[in-house]
């Protein structure tokens, strides 16, 4: 990912509501409403497709997320409210994806399985896929603590 303009730079083209997540061009006075694979974007500086969530980081911070993920903690990716957006790794990232975690085993079973470090875990079969979801819950919340999704 490329560098961010300076964040003075940012400030003068952008007004951001923390409270809303909300984020107007300076210049138009319209609201920047974009969406390109389910993210508000705009371009800069020649870039096109900016994520609006970097440039917020960026305004609110000064530090430039290059080399991480500003991610949207509630997993709505249009939800760009200062309390909602935390930077964190790649890794970090990838704990927060929703995934079911249960498939049907066998005619009447369901297998429960998570997967950690990029291999998947065996966590249990049972008979009731409410259990097999209860049980891959509790092992999300167990392993990815924060980032869990659940």
């Amino acid at each position: 990912m490329r560098k961010l303009p300076d964040v003075r730079v940012l400030l003068k083209r952008y007004y951001y509501d923390p409270e809303t997540g909300l984020v107007k061009s300076k210049r138009t006075g319209r609201l920047i409403s974009c969406k390109v694979r389910g993210y508000l974007v705009t371009g800069i500086n020649g870039m096109t497709s900016v994520g609006l969530h970097r440039i917020i980081w960026k305004m609110m911070t000064g530090v430039d997320p290059v080399g991480k993920v500003v991610d949207h903690i509630n997993g709505n990716t249009l939800d760009n409210r200062w309390s909602n957006l935390r930077l964190v790794t790649s890794e970090q990232n990838r704990l927060n994806t929703r995934g079911l975690g249960i498939t049907k085993h066998g005619t009447n079973r369901w297998r429960s399985q998570i997967s950690v470090d990029g291999q998947s875990r065996y966590i249990g079969v049972y008979d009731c896929p409410l259990i097999a979801r209860i049980a891959y819950e509790d092992k999300c919340r167990e392993l990815r603590g924060e980032f869990s999704p659940v």
